[in-house]
């Protein structure tokens, strides 16, 4: 592996340009190939921002000059894709989630096992400075007691990828619950581990769900449960946010890069907010350098494909467990949504 890392990018949609500009930020990486089926995205890409690199219409046509490839191609592509960087020994950076299924995730997980290469997944709002303090408060116990949280995030249509994948249900893997709710999910694994059970309700009919609302139970030592729910929508601008019930008072935090966790400890007591540890800085730029030193081996991955492959897991297990959103409690009847 020479000194720079050499990157192909898998692609070449909306979400590329993210990448792009995160390589170009790194003194790292060098962009080498722009790989899309579709050659003229290729081709604007390169033109975009300036890069001179080899323009393919598929991967096996420059593998062989690559260290790592990120991969941001439509969910139902990215098994195939993966495997085949595997088997010629290239690192992968999956855009999120790893894959549509467990099945297909289980199987990327394997080859790169295998080949003893790296896969890491793009859940990049784990690199915001707040989410990361949120983590390690919650692990160590800063907030007491929790009991409750819920989350919400909606907007009127929001992300529109170029080929208009998410609107096809085999392509994403599912509807907002995976095109907008799996950060989130991937998040919540990340702060409170793997539901005890969890239940969905939502307004598909056979296609791509628009809204969803789901409610979770994480049981703890001595019969304690954290109860949680997390509702997002493509029709609806909701408050990005989550906000938790602890035995130090209500804790929130916005779901903006530059938010402070807030605890507000009674009725008539001053919200106070906490000082954040560090900055977060070009997200998608620390995750490609995350990517870089985990490949050579310095450190392993922010979020590993067996960390992915969880929330992939909890996707299906939620979509088996689903109702009609008109048959959904309200979050103040959480409880009896999912109980023993």
């Amino acid at each position: 592996m020479s000194s720079e890392f050499r990157i192909g990018i898998v692609g070449c949609g909306k979400i590329s340009r993210r990448h792009v500009e995160a390589c170009l930020m790194s003194t790292k990486v060098a962009i080498t190939a722009l790989v899309d089926p579709a050659i003229d995205n290729a081709v604007a890409l390169s033109k975009e921002f300036g890069v001179t690199a080899n323009i393919a219409a598929n991967i096996d046509q420059c593998i062989n000059e690559l260290d790592g490839v990120i991969i941001a191609a439509p969910n139902n592509f990215h098994r195939e894709i993966a495997i085949t960087c595997a088997g010629a020994g290239v690192h992968v950076l999956i855009e999120k989630p790893i894959a549509g299924n467990s099945e297909d995730a289980e199987a990327i997980c394997l080859a790169h096992e295998r080949a003893g290469t790296v896969c890491s997944v793009g859940f990049v709002t784990r690199y915001r400075s707040n989410n990361r303090q949120m983590h390690r408060l919650i692990q160590s116990g800063y907030f007491g007691e929790i009991t409750e949280f819920a989350y919400q995030f909606g907007s009127r249509g929001g992300w529109a990828p170029l080929s208009a994948y998410n609107l096809d249900k085999e392509a994403t893997g599912g509807g907002v619950l995976v095109v907008t709710g799996s950060h989130f999910l991937d998040r919540m694994i990340h702060w409170f581990g793997i539901p005890t059970e969890s239940c969905l309700w939502t307004d598909s009919e056979g296609g791509p769900e628009a809204n969803s609302f789901a409610a979770f139970r994480f049981d703890r030592e001595e019969d304690a449960s954290i109860h949680g729910s997390a509702r997002f929508s493509k029709t609806v601008a909701l408050p990005a946010g989550f906000v938790m019930k602890t035995s130090k008072g209500i804790v929130s935090l916005v779901d903006s890069p530059d938010a402070r966790i807030k605890i507000r400890t009674g009725d008539d007591s001053p919200t106070l907010a906490i000082e954040p540890d560090d900055e977060s800085g070009n997200i998608f730029h620390a995750q490609v350098e995350d990517f870089v030193r985990a490949c050579r081996g310095q450190e392993s991955s922010v979020v590993s494909g067996r960390d992915a492959l969880q929330s992939v897991l909890l996707t299906e297990e939620l979509y088996r467990n689903s109702g009609a959103l008109g048959e959904a409690p309200s979050t103040g009847v959480l409880r009896q949504s999912v109980s023993h």
